[in-house]
């Protein structure tokens, strides 16, 4: 489900920036599925259903501009935890986490530490 999210997010970012001419500007992507980021990140010969995922998130994005934030600074996951409505018009929701607004060489680098077991199964057998 995380991979169809991340895949259905760059063909959003894709069309958006079709739409308006900035095919040119540079997009991050943000994702609390360590699984999802080690399949775009990593080559691998994978099951049919993460391969084209896979290759159609590679085909409008770059492995690059994929990264990792943790479900608990994630804003995206505050309405799936249960939250009230004053939670969600506090500034992280809009603005995301703290660390966000600084330059980039500033973020955070998470190691991606996937669920092998997850990972693997979608391994596909040469």
């Amino acid at each position: 489900m995380e991979l169809l999210a991340c895949n259905i997010g760059a063909r959003l970012a894709n069309s958006v920036k079709k739409d308006l001419n900035l095919v040119d500007i540079e997009s991050f992507f943000w994702s609390d599925s360590m699984d999802a980021l080690y399949w775009i990140k990593k080559e691998g010969p994978w099951m049919t259903f993460v391969s084209n995922r896979v290759n159609e998130i590679r085909r409008l994005s770059e492995a690059y501009e994929w990264k990792f934030v943790p479900g608990t600074q994630n804003p995206a996951d505050l309405p799936s935890r249960g939250c009230s409505v004053k939670t969600l018009l506090k500034k992280q929701w809009y603005e995301g986490p703290p660390w966000l607004g600084d330059s980039r060489d500033k973020w955070p680098d998470f190691e991606l530490s996937p669920d092998e077991n997850i990972i693997f199964a979608e391994k596909r057998k040469l």
